[in-house]
């Protein structure tokens, strides 16, 4: 029969997002996790396993997180402006409420894990994918705009977002990012 959890896996998944997504993957310890959330060690490795396990739980969390966010910034439809320039702003909105500048744990697992875990660029795509569909779901089709124009210009308002999220990290002021997530929505045909 298996141990009963000792402590609230939420907060636990909470703090460790918050690391990793602070450090890196490489530059966290278990220590430091244990540290921030309060829980012993030796609980991680008996619930987890090793950081590794724990890192992908932390990090599937904070994909679905970001695809959840996405959907709450276009879930009121309207105009394709309407629904870029809403889920553009929500993203500089969240740059500019993240200490630190520290980018996306998802882009800054990639660069740091993707070439050599094939789980991460799953994970990655299968998020990427989701964001994608949520931002195409709301964009309204017409007799000239099909469905493959709404599908590619919801990859190319993701990809756009991604960027943000790079200038942001750069240090781009909250003015910036808003200014800039403003006008390629306002770019976006009516």
């Amino acid at each position: 029969m298996a141990r009963r959890r000792e402590f609230d896996e939420d907060q636990l998944i909470a703090q460790a997002t918050q690391v990793f997504w602070s450090r890196g993957y490489a530059a966290t310890s278990l220590q430091e996790i244990a540290r921030r959330s309060g829980v012993g060690t030796s609980s991680i490795y008996a619930a987890y396993g090793n950081k590794w396990a724990l890192f992908l739980v932390a990090f599937e969390r904070y994909c679905a997180d970001r695809v959840a966010l996405v959907r709450a910034a276009v879930s009121d439809g309207g105009s394709r402006r309407d629904v870029a320039t809403r889920f553009l702003t929500a993203i500089a909105e969240d740059c500019a409420g993240q200490p630190d500048r520290r980018g996306c744990l998802m882009l800054n697992s990639l660069g740091e894990l993707g070439s050599e875990h094939p789980e991460i660029r799953m994970i990655a795509s299968r998020t990427n994918a989701a964001m994608e569909q949520a931002v195409r779901s709301r964009l309204p089709r017409g007799k000239s705009y099909d469905d493959t124009d709404a599908s590619s210009l919801a990859a190319t308002l993701v990809a756009f977002s991604q960027g943000l999220i790079a200038v942001s990290r750069l240090g781009a002021d909250d003015e910036r990012l808003h200014r800039m997530a403003a006008l390629a929505g306002s770019a976006v045909a009516a």
